[in-house]
């Protein structure tokens, strides 16, 4: 087990097991409607093999087959609870709303422009997380989750400057031990989530590029996913590696269908060891 956070984050970085999935998708070469498909498949389910068969049907009938899957396809950890009756009705509402999940997708962008007040002015996170929190069923982690994917991989441009307060509950406690490991002879700060990440940048990690976004530095979202990830390594749950290896077994089963498949040869070249 790693036992500094900057070597941890450094090969979360390095690696690319950052973020696999964004670097998938941007190495898919798939059209921004497509990349919008699997999103919003992904969005619901949070698995990676559902996203990809979602992704492969006729848009008009995307939200037809997500509802026929529905009871029976696996999802992601952090979607756990999206089953049952709730999620029936979570698909039937955004139906209802839109006839294609591209559309889904558009109304988001539009909404998030509204907010700032026209196209030349900054999208922060919190304007996209108003419009996805806005959605029945899509809470505060799923919002931040919509927020950073418009960014990495729908051409959408968000900005997370400032939101280091505005993290989900796991990171912002991760960072308040952190904090209290740190500076042990002083009070918790209001703003200790911020401090943290100001110290994680300025003690190496600032001078790094994620693999998805190589034009720029890490920035909150990336501090939010490693200090999500720290915190699930330091209980075990969380190998280096982890989360490449599980989204590569996922794509290898060939139940998921051709753009599975395209997926995990593109992961085959990215991640040549796992």
């Amino acid at each position: 087990m790693t036992t500094d956070i900057f070597q941890f984050g450094e090969e979360l970085v390095t690696t690319g097991d950052l973020d696999p999935i964004y670097m998938l998708l941007q190495g898919s070469g798939w059209d921004r409607p497509r990349r919008a498909q699997w999103s919003v498949a992904y969005w619901l389910f949070y698995h990676a093999g559902v996203a990809c068969q979602l992704a492969e049907v006729d848009p008009k009938d995307f939200w037809l087959i997500a509802r026929g899957i529905c009871p029976t396809a696996p999802r992601g950890t952090e979607r756990r609870h999206f089953r049952g009756q709730f999620a029936l009705d979570v698909i039937d509402r955004l139906w209802s709303q839109y006839d294609t999940p591209q559309l889904a997708v558009d109304h988001l962008m539009l909404g998030a422009l509204n907010r700032v007040g026209g196209p030349k002015g900054t999208v922060y996170a919190h304007h996209v997380r108003a419009e996805v929190e806005a959605w029945h069923g899509f809470g505060k982690w799923i919002s931040f989750k919509v927020a950073d994917m418009m960014d990495a991989v729908l051409d959408f441009p968000v900005s997370f400057h400032g939101h280091e307060e505005q993290l989900f509950d796991s990171p912002r406690d991760q960072a308040k031990l952190l904090y209290q490991e740190w500076f042990p002879d002083e009070p918790l700060h209001p703003r200790a989530t911020e401090m943290v990440i100001k110290r994680m940048r300025v003690n190496g990690l600032g001078r790094l590029s994620p693999g998805h976004a190589p034009h720029r530095k890490l920035d909150v979202q990336e501090y939010e996913t490693i200090l999500c990830k720290w915190k699930s390594h330091l209980s075990g749950s969380y190998p280096s590696g982890f989360d490449t290896r599980e989204i590569m077994h996922r794509l290898a089963n060939p139940e998921w269908g051709p753009l599975a498949q395209e997926l995990l040869c593109v992961g085959q070249r990215l991640f040549p060891s796992s």
